[in-house]
């Protein structure tokens, strides 16, 4: 008997520092990601997040006075399926900052900080969204952001993309209704923040039944109906705003009808599903679904309406990210409404057990999150923070090339077939590039007949794309058909072969 009672002494003695230990650990963490994306914005990788180029692109466009979503069938053949708040924002700071838009590399930097600053900001509103909804510990609050912040830095998606401002939105609009505040006093500010996700990133859209779900659950169903009402009368106003008042007659025609997609099952294994299921990401997401169902027999109405939104926000981004080119970043939200809900869930087991249910977890949890920290800060350093001399030489080398053709082109257009995706050519000639968003319009919108690209390919047979730049290791006779034999060599530059159209 006395030999339990030591042992129990002893034991609590050890859980009572586990939180501390928590803390410590959470701080470790989070210094550690902050010195990562300190050094992710002065890289030079070509592409961080995504094919965060065509971002860069849009905002050096937007800062130069051209309209980010031009006619698609016409000179440049620009697609920019992405909402506009997240272009506009980078090239506000940037006009006021005095950033220099001739030099691609600046603007890259904007970016990267910019969603640099909405990961933090989406970080402290979590970590006050959870503060304000549980009574768990502020350690292990501190420790679940940690990890939070650990996944997103293990996607990426948030690097250098309008992913990083639309989950700041999102984060806040949770926040406001998890808060407990009236609707007499939040209505107009969520209006306007479910207006930005949307205009963030449309995978929005699904925000405002969210919203009205919410309200029609926790208030009434007077409430939720006048919400979706008032919203429905602003969200137009502002789309009517932006497409005929402010001058972007295209700018559906880039956010929602080159979106058209056809549904591709092996994409979203191999790039979203397998992604989650070899990591450590689909455990969070399983687990809130699984509490949700719970919540939806016997929680109270606050845990029973969380659920029912994830369940809902859950199967919105599976249906949204079946179609060709979706990216793991889809599930940013369900992944962190499960947090939200994992988060309450362990508050209320704590107030119903003699021993906190976190204190039995933590021990066996804090040498997982550690080692997940430690494989996704690796991973960044090898695939971004190393080798910056070699990969600044690339980018001086496209300067160069920049440097020698930019003279030579006059009213031609150049068309880089290289990697797009990972190069600086599209930011370098943004006045001259044509088919910037190169994996848009080649594996979508022109297969698949989105859009009349006579034009584009008359301007290739006549010579009017009078220049093209093509690796030496990939020679290229034929692009969409048409055939590329009245282009000859004009030189080669740092690997890159020249080559200008000349009728014989």
């Amino acid at each position: 008997m006395m030999s339990n009672k030591l042992f129990n002494k002893v034991a609590d003695q050890y859980t009572d520092k586990i939180y501390g230990i928590a803390f410590l650990v959470a701080v470790i963490i989070i210094f550690c990601l902050l010195i990562f994306r300190f050094l992710l914005i002065f890289t030079y990788n070509g592409e961080i997040s995504g094919i965060d180029n065509n971002f860069v692109y849009a905002v050096i466009r937007s800062m130069a006075g051209f309209d980010i979503y031009p006619d698609p069938e016409a000179f440049p053949y620009a697609i920019n399926p992405y909402s506009p708040l997240y272009v506009s924002l980078c090239s506000f700071i940037g006009k006021i900052f005095r950033v220099n838009s001739e030099e691609p590399m600046n603007i890259y930097r904007l970016c990267r900080v910019v969603s640099f600053t909405c990961d933090i900001l989406t970080c402290i509103i979590f970590f006050q969204t959870v503060k304000k909804a549980t009574r768990i510990k502020k350690e292990l609050i501190l420790l679940l952001t940690a990890i939070l912040a650990c996944s997103l830095c293990y996607l990426g998606y948030t690097f250098s993309r309008a992913d990083s401002l639309f989950l700041f939105f999102y984060a806040l609009t949770l926040y406001v209704l998890i808060s407990g505040n009236t609707i007499k006093n939040t209505s107009i500010f969520l209006l306007a923040l479910v207006t930005a996700c949307i205009f963030s990133k449309q995978n929005g859209v699904i925000l405002p039944l969210l919203v009205a779900i919410w309200l029609f659950k926790t208030d009434s169903l007077k409430k939720s109906l006048i919400y979706l009402g008032i919203f429905v009368l602003v969200f137009t106003a502002a789309i009517v705003l932006y497409k005929d008042v402010s001058g972007h007659p295209y700018f559906t025609s880039h956010v929602i009808h080159s979106l058209n997609n056809r549904i591709d099952f092996s994409w979203f294994y191999v790039y979203i599903f397998k992604r989650y299921a070899d990591s450590l990401l689909l455990l969070p997401i399983y687990i809130g679904v699984c509490i949700s169902f719970i919540h939806l027999r016997k929680g109270s109405i606050n845990e029973e309406t969380l659920g029912t939104i994830l369940l809902l926000q859950t199967l919105f981004s599976i249906g949204t990210s079946l179609k060709f080119g979706s990216t793991a970043g889809y599930f940013n939200e369900s992944l962190l409404l499960s947090m939200i809900i994992i988060s309450k869930y362990i508050s209320t087991a704590d107030l119903n057990t003699q021993t906190p249910y976190s204190k039995k977890l933590l021990p066996w949890l804090l040498p997982i999150i550690i080692l997940f920290t430690i494989h996704v800060c690796t991973q960044g350093y090898l695939f971004f923070i190393q080798n910056q001399k070699e990969k600044k030489e690339v980018y001086t080398q496209e300067v160069a090339i920049k440097n020698y053709l930019e003279p030579k082109l006059g009213d031609k257009y150049l068309l880089n077939l290289g990697n797009q995706n990972g190069d600086f050519f599209k930011t370098l000639f943004y006045k001259q590039a044509v088919v910037p968003n190169y994996d848009a319009v080649s594996c979508c919108t022109l297969p698949d007949k989105t859009f009349d690209y006579s034009n584009l390919l008359n301007d290739l047979r006549s010579g009017k794309i009078g220049w093209l730049i093509m690796p030496e290791n990939e020679i290229i006779k034929e692009q969409w058909g048409v055939s590329l034999d009245k282009f000859v060599r004009d030189t080669t530059l740092y690997g890159q072969i020249i080559y200008k159209f000349q009728n014989h």
